[in-house]
């Protein structure tokens, strides 16, 4: 990864299936809701969980992230396909991550 993406990545996940424990997804923060307000932009709050193209299974839901964030495939065999989101009642953005094996 080039040396000026690594410094904006404040946290890191890789997501894994629930069933057969393969990475799907990882989830990177690259700025935090601070710096989002001081841009005036709303805060975002966003949770996570992906479907495995190797087992059809799914993870389990992700830890809440605040702050803006990106999703890349958690391995070279792997890649990113649709995304569904819905707005909780709580505000939280909950997106659905469906994977595709290369």
């Amino acid at each position: 990864m080039d040396a000026n993406v690594k410094q904006r990545i404040l946290e890191e996940l890789t997501v894994k299936c629930g069933d057969c424990n393969s990475p799907l997804i990882i989830v990177t923060i690259t700025e935090n809701n601070e710096s989002r307000a001081k841009k005036g932009l709303k805060p975002m709050i966003t949770k996570f969980q992906a479907t495995c193209a190797k087992c059809n299974s799914h993870s389990f839901e992700t830890k809440v992230f605040c702050g803006t964030t990106c999703v890349q495939p958690g391995s070279p065999k792997i890649e990113v396909g649709d995304m569904d989101c819905e707005v909780l009642d709580n505000g939280i953005i909950f997106t659905k991550v469906n994977t595709k094996l290369i």
